[in-house]
């Protein structure tokens, strides 16, 4: 038996390391991936990589870019694949001679002798002919310089690197071998403290410091092909913190455990020795992470593919475990996002580029990394506690507030519905998700002048977001939708009992029916209650997140069924589909360099087109996800610096390819659901922590014309999952084609794909009861002149909700009726055929809902028409203005509609 376990973890330990051995840290390092090459510890704190920029410009948002030539030093700290620039942390250069300008310590550089692998990295520098090498732990970086022989030996330390500071301290130690510091720096993290100490291998001889102390040179002495080794540690809240790193690293240093020695050991007499047992260690903790996906390389081999498949897919299995980040120390000591120092009871991360990872990254990670994502979902609720706000873009204890929506909540919701998250505070877990929804309800509301003599402001809660009063407007509301859609289902888990807070948040997840216009089938733009002209769903503009209509208006992941029976069942979807990837119209608008990767008006290259392929199961033509799922694979992914069509954005981009090779995606990030698509490798294993072993697998033949299955689809009940919970599933036969629970997979072990299963192109249509008010009126009303106003219902259902209009004249003064407590009205009127037509003079507030007036929730849709006080008209004389930003064109100026600032 014995023997059985010994064979059996040799086996997987040579298939582990064959994993790290087809890892190209330098995927994604040109082209527009944003990625770094240097060496990083799964998850680790340091990300220890060469800089060849120290400026915010796009192409080095790493900092590195493949075609730049020079390199200014290797700094602490990067960001993996994202678009803005931050970090770069502690800055060495090897010299030989003492400078503090980078552009004279910078050194020019040749890909040919420089190499990057999993936990190393080496260059040759071509001035000082020093070479450079690395690696990292998880709160440490090693350096090695070897100088030519013969020339004069100095270290340079730039803490201005990058970034604008906000504080500093640099202390050489006692012993001239260590040196300590702190850098508080301004960037996109407006906050961001780093603390390190670092130590030679040798003593320096001399050191001289920049009028502002902010940059050292450091003197060796005359080289005599003695390398020099650089440790340095980090933290993030204090030198007591580096210290307890230090110790952590210092742990490992001297036992040796892999080695199976305890004999302490010197940095100083056993650098070498140290250097490369970091190297190691750090390599067998990613065979480690990465053993979690094997792929059957035997299987592999029989069909022929080419090797480079092998390096696409673990390079980017890699890219998925850099971020999140530690943040805590050895002892779990964390600076919390009010600055303070605080004391958890478990790991503590950063970096959570939720915008983007919540669509693959972290239901790939609640899969693989259960204890991990335990981990990220508390960091979030310490986030909460600390600052308020669970985080929407999180880096370095700031909230960047950058990109849109609050999609920490999808990833609480994917860890409760895995099982991750047991034995939690739900009572603080419920007030931050309903903060994070109620915190954003002021983007719906549009302030309205109604008695101006008394400088009164009343508030019309929109259905939507208008396009006056925010920007990307669209984006806005259906990613909110989707967000509240998640809320909606948390309390239903956590808090069954409460229907009231449950409707709250179902009644704003349906908010996209707002923006949909039929004549379209897109969600277009609203300004004034009324849908935005001229429009061209193929135009880049301020109204979308980094998109176009094309690529938002199949954004309703949580209500699939809805946006089907909005553009007219299956078969107008399937066009709309076909539309989006082979249509004709072009892009337009302002350039946007977040959207490559084009298959039509399908983007790959940015997130809010990743889930879209995998809308054709849903549509019944399975086969077209499973083609372009293949063919996105094939041409948008590479084993080269280019090999990422869009930013790495975290890992996202990789781990869309890495979920997209097992065979599913997570079209609905919360939903416990996955689309099927097509498997990347005949046979894959995913192990996790708990000891759950799934295995995806499907046959090696190819059938052009039909697309694979799962067969074996039927009705369970009280399944018992392998942690003890009774779980019931059931399987609808018509999703069965396309769409497979969560539990399902579990119970069998995982997925095996066939030929044999029944196609889905005879899916009934699905038709979906959906219902909107809309208000139909003029932009703008002559003074003194009566026009017509028409509110009508839009809807499929047989028997629609009632129809309440209200009206309010804007300049007259209060009057409260009864007809609809808290709100101030003059005409109020009740439908029950779906419309009402109204003759209006003067300016008014016209509101509209369905159902219940009383209701706080029934609301869809709300305008005001504005009276033109005025004869004014606005002309430029400089030439066509620039619609993205208009506001409404050149008459905005006069048409008395008030927008934001």
């Amino acid at each position: 038996m014995k023997s059985f376990f010994f064979v059996l973890a040799s086996v997987l330990c040579l298939n582990a390391s064959a994993q790290i051995d087809y890892v190209n840290p330098m995927v994604g390092t040109g082209g527009h991936g944003h990625t770094f090459p240097g060496p990083v510890a799964p998850f680790g704190m340091v990300q220890l990589s060469p800089d060849t920029r120290n400026d915010n410009s796009w192409d080095a948002c790493g900092g590195y870019y493949y075609h730049d030539s020079f390199i200014l030093g290797f700094s602490h700290t990067h960001l993996s694949g994202t678009g803005v620039s931050d970090l770069g942390d502690v800055l060495f250069q090897p010299a030989n001679a003492p400078e503090f300008d980078p552009k004279k310590y910078k050194q020019s550089f040749d890909h040919i002798n420089e190499r990057a692998e999993v936990g190393y990295y080496k260059v040759l520098l071509n001035e000082t002919k020093t070479l450079v090498e690395l690696t990292a732990s998880e709160f440490g970086g090693f350096q090695k310089y070897s100088y030519p022989q013969g020339k004069e030996e100095w270290v340079i330390l730039d803490l201005e690197h990058r970034d604008a500071l906000l504080s500093f301290s640099l202390e050489m130690q006692d012993g001239n071998l260590k040196l300590r510091g702190h850098r508080q720096s301004k960037a996109w993290a407006d906050n961001q403290w780093v603390f390190f100490e670092t130590e030679f291998s040798r003593p320096w001889q001399k050191y001289v410091m920049n009028e502002a102390k902010t940059k050292v040179a450091i003197y060796f002495g005359e080289s005599n092909r003695r390398p020099l080794f650089i440790k340095t540690v980090l933290s993030f809240t204090d030198h007591d913190g580096v210290q307890q790193n230090s110790n952590q690293v210092n742990s490992w240093m001297i036992q040796r455990k892999d080695f199976d020695e305890f004999a302490p050991k010197n940095w100083q007499v056993n650098s070498q020795e140290l250097f490369d047992l970091c190297k190691k260690r750090t390599g067998n903790l990613w065979l480690n992470e990465m053993s979690h996906l094997q792929v059957d390389h035997e299987a592999f081999k029989k069909e022929k593919q080419h090797d480079s498949v092998l390096n696409v897919f673990y390079t980017a299995w890699y890219h998925c475990l850099i971020h999140p980040s530690l943040a805590s120390d050895a002892d779990f000591r964390y600076r919390g996002r009010d600055q303070k120092i605080h004391q958890a009871t478990h790991n503590v991360y950063h970096v959570f580029s939720l915008w983007d990872t919540y669509r693959a990254l972290h239901p790939l990670l609640t899969l693989t990394h259960r204890t991990r994502t335990r981990e990220f979902v508390q960091s979030m609720l310490l986030q909460f506690q600390d600052g308020g706000r669970l985080p929407v873009w999180e880096l370095g204890s700031s909230e960047t507030n950058c990109m849109i929506g609050f999609h920490s909540v999808p990833v609480i919701l994917e860890a409760i519905q895995k099982g991750i998250l047991v034995d939690f505070d739900t009572a603080q877990l419920i007030r931050a998700i309903r903060h994070s929804s109620d915190e954003k309800e002021k983007d719906y509301q549009y302030q309205i002048p109604i008695a101006r003599e008394l400088l009164t402001l009343y508030f019309a809660n929109l259905g939507y977001i208008d396009v006056l009063k925010e920007a990307e407007s669209v984006s806005k509301t259906l990613e909110y939708a989707y967000d509240d859609w998640c809320v909606y289902k948390i309390i239903g888990l956590l808090q069954p009992d409460s229907l009231l807070a449950q409707n709250i948040y179902l009644n704003r997840s349906k908010r996209f029916l707002g923006l949909f216009d039929p004549e379209t089938k897109t969600m277009r733009p609203r300004r004034n209650g009324q849908f935005l002209s001229p429009y061209k769903p193929g135009e880049v503009n301020n109204h979308y997140t980094e998109a176009n209509a094309w690529q938002y208006s199949f954004y309703v992941p949580h209500m699939i069924d809805q946006l089907i029976s909005l553009m007219g069942g299956k078969k107008a979807f399937h066009a709309q589909l076909d539309s989006l990837f082979y249509g004709s119209e072009g892009l337009s608008g302002r350039e946007q360099a977040d959207i490559s990767g084009l298959i039509g008006q399908y983007a790959h290259g940015n997130e809010p087109s990743h889930h879209m392929a995998y809308f054709y199961n849903n549509a019944g033509s399975p086969k077209k996800t499973q083609d372009l799922i293949k063919r996105i694979m094939k041409d948008f992914y590479s084993n080269t610096p280019s090999g990422l069509i869009g930013n790495e954005d975290c890992g996202q981009m990789s781990a869309w390819y890495v979920m997209s090779a097992l065979g599913i995606y997570a079209v609905a990030p919360g939903s416990n659901e996955y689309s099927l698509g097509y498997p990347l490798f005949p046979k894959i294993t995913l192990r996790n922590e708990m000891g759950e072993v799934l295995t995806f697998e499907r046959p090696s033949e190819t059938k052009s014309d039909i697309p694979l299955g799962v067969s074996g689809l039927d009705i369970l009940t009280n399944y018992t999952r392998k942690f003890g919970e009774t779980v019931s599933i059931e399987v609808d036969p018509v999703r069965v084609y396309y769409q497979i629970p969560y539990d399902w997979i579990l119970m069998n072990d995982g997925l095996k794909f066939s030929y044999t299963v029944s196609r889905a192109t005879d899916l009934p249509e699905v038709i979906s009861g959906w219902e909107r008010a809309d208000i139909v009126a003029p932009q703008q009303v002559e003074k003194d002149s009566v026009y017509s106003v028409n509110v009508r219902t839009f809807t499929n259902k047989s028997v629609g909700s009632e129809l309440h209009v209200f009206v309010r004249y804007i300049d007259s003064p209060f009057i409260f009726k009864p007809e609809l407590p808290g709100r101030v009205v003059h005409k109020y009127v009740k439908s029950t055929t779906g419309t009402v037509n109204l003759d209006l003079k003067g300016s008014v507030l016209v509101w509209a809902c369905l159902g219940d007036p009383n209701g706080k929730f029934t609301e869809f849709t709300a305008t005001y028409i504005t009276e033109k006080p005025n004869n004014f008209e606005v002309k430029s004389i400089a030439g066509k203005y620039n619609p993205q930003y208009s506001g409404g064109g050149p008459n905005a100026l006069v048409d008395g509609v008030l927008g934001t600032e």
